[in-house]
């Protein structure tokens, strides 16, 4: 193989990994928000899971979150 073919496998692989953790990503977002019943529970597990008190309240500094 050439250096030149060597470089094109490397990007095809790398540009697929990208595409395909960002699809992966995306889903794992919007499947919850079509549900209000496993979201809550979602949002209620990450908040006894992670202590966000600590670093005080984040959505309260950000109007973009309350819309």
């Amino acid at each position: 193989m050439s250096d030149q073919q060597v470089r094109d496998e490397v990007l095809i692989i790398f540009l697929a990994a990208h595409d395909t953790t960002a699809n992966a990503l995306k889903w794992t977002f919007y499947l919850p928000s079509q549900n209000t019943i496993i979201e809550a529970k979602l949002h209620e597990e990450l908040d006894d899971r992670f202590d966000f008190k600590a670093v005080g309240n984040v959505y309260g500094r950000q109007p973009a979150s309350r819309a």
